[in-house]
């Protein structure tokens, strides 16, 4: 897994994921309201370097912070497309993601892998998360996320307790609630995808079902969430195969 094969795959997820056909979702078919596929596409293009960076840290250092890129890939993730940002919460799932794929080989274990570099004491990364929750809402027509109020946040000693914190802060129909809640819960939309995902048929044909499914079971859940997890899933299931 070098870093340009890691940049490859993301590149191939963020793009698999958006033009698949996906209910609810910006497709290869459809736009929606203020959201292009063009949109989707160019931001994956501009943020995909980033992971390649991240990739080069770890390989020479395995303390590197998870999220080190996360700001710079947030405001890169614009150029030469619509000012609103529409990837927060896919880079904010892909980096952990990406980070415990480097460091495991065992496709069974990535998931307690990626929970336990979350729950590693870094108050570097949980300033960056939410550095960058102020920066990508700055764009959003959401009040509560407008006036987002990072202070009872920072003492959090790990990205892990400040999701926690989130799902004690907001309520169940709240994103950062739901995004807590995943993992308290030991990410199960992604084990969900991990489970489905078979590449039987075309892999656009497997994502779009999966996708579907996935959704028709939570659908209580907010849909970017759900996007979110399948881009990772995506990207899970290619580095392995």
């Amino acid at each position: 897994m070098n870093s340009d094969k890691i940049q490859e795959l993301v590149n191939m997820s963020f793009t698999l994921e958006a033009i698949s056909d996906k209910k609810g979702c910006v497709t290869r078919y459809k736009d929606l309201d203020n959201k292009t596929l063009s949109d989707f596409l160019i931001a994956g293009i501009n943020t995909s370097k980033y992971f390649r960076y991240i990739a080069q840290d770890i390989q020479k250092n395995k303390d590197t912070d998870i999220f080190t890129y996360f700001l710079e890939a947030l405001k890169n993730s614009n150029q030469h497309k619509s000012f609103k940002t529409i990837n927060f919460g896919l880079l904010e799932i892909m980096f952990p993601i990406v980070y415990a794929r480097i460091l495991c080989n065992d496709k069974s274990k990535i998931i307690k892998k990626t929970i336990k570099i979350m729950k590693k004491e870094n108050h570097t990364d949980v300033s960056t998360l939410l550095k960058a929750r102020t920066l990508a809402w700055q764009t959003s027509k959401n009040k509560t996320k407008n006036n987002f109020n990072t202070s009872q946040f920072e003492s959090c000693k790990s990205p892990y307790e400040l999701y926690i914190k989130f799902t004690k802060t907001y309520n169940k129909n709240n994103s950062s609630n739901q995004w807590g809640m995943e993992y308290l819960q030991g990410l199960p939309i992604l084990k969900e995808f991990l489970s489905k995902i078979k590449s039987n048929e075309t892999i656009l044909d497997d994502i779009k079902k999966t996708f579907n499914k996935v959704k028709d079971k939570n659908p209580n859940t907010k849909i970017g969430i759900i996007a979110d997890m399948c881009a990772a899933a995506i990207f899970i299931y290619l580095s392995y195969e």
